[in-house]
């Protein structure tokens, strides 16, 4: 099984699970590694920690929930794993710049993130041309 694959499988656990708690050894453990190293692994390729990741994944989720689905603010605040309609619309105008209230609207405008997935690309598998040019002595200045 290659990188890529495990990686993939762990962002399967991750969207399989954005109603649920997300235990991070075990989202590691899909991608065969320690917890700590895949939180380095996953920033460094992603430029985003895995806990924003989640976080911002469960909100897309939420903003489509409640563009189409009849449940209340307070319904999909719970089933995203948040306390209280307070602390869930507080997160939620801060990732799409409405409220839950308006995002339940017609026509109103949200951010989406999409879910993550890997692959690995392998560049310079091709010849390149090239030849050597001879210049007169030049003086290079600088500091």
């Amino acid at each position: 099984m290659d990188w890529s694959t495990k990686m993939n499988a762990a962002m399967e656990y991750i969207e399989s699970n954005l109603k649920d708690d997300i235990n991070l050894e075990e989202l590691a453990s899909k991608a065969y590694c320690s917890s700590f190293n895949f939180q380095r692994m996953f920033s460094f390729n992603t430029d985003i920690g895995v806990a924003e990741y989640i976080r911002r994944r469960r909100l897309t989720q939420a903003a489509l929930d409640l563009q189409h689905s009849n449940q209340s603010v307070l319904e999909i605040a719970m089933d995203y794993g948040y306390e209280n309609q307070t602390s869930f619309g507080r997160a939620f105008k801060l990732l799409h710049g409405i409220t839950p209230i308006e995002a339940k609207k017609p026509g109103a405008k949200l951010k989406a993130y999409p879910r993550i997935y890997f692959q690995i690309s392998i560049k310079g598998d091709q010849s390149m041309n090239y030849r050597i040019e001879h210049k007169e002595a030049f003086s290079v200045f600088g500091i």
